[in-house]
């Protein structure tokens, strides 16, 4: 099976957005607040267009609040306690820049983006 993955970045104006074909909703959330102009947005449509987008289901949000009870002495950023949920729901790894962060979650199977 493969892994999905994104990527973005924005440098001085110019959006590139790489997908393959599953996100979380959270992540298009964070996607999308840091454009700031017409054109990334545009990119952004363009690039999500027949992109798989899973939302925080109930499962996700029940699987999310066990991890955050099992980080609570140590917890992370909730958008990234629901992101993780959501890839526990549905049984696929999370791709991340962020490692570090995300191994400390129960279960979750972490691939580091490069």
């Amino acid at each position: 099976m493969p892994i999905p993955t994104c990527s973005w970045t924005s440098s001085r104006g110019k959006a590139h957005i790489t997908a393959s074909p599953l996100f979380c909703a959270v992540t298009v959330f964070e996607l999308w607040r840091g454009l700031e102009s017409d054109p990334d947005r545009d990119v952004a449509r363009r690039a999500l267009r027949g992109v798989r987008v899973y939302a925080v289901t109930e499962a996700a949000a029940k699987r999310a609040a066990e991890v955050h009870q099992g980080l609570k002495a140590t917890p992370i950023g909730e958008r990234d306690i629901l992101i993780a949920g959501v890839c526990l729901a549905i049984g696929r790894p999370l791709l991340t820049a962020n490692v570090r962060q995300f191994r400390r979650v129960p279960g979750l199977e972490v691939v580091q983006a490069r």
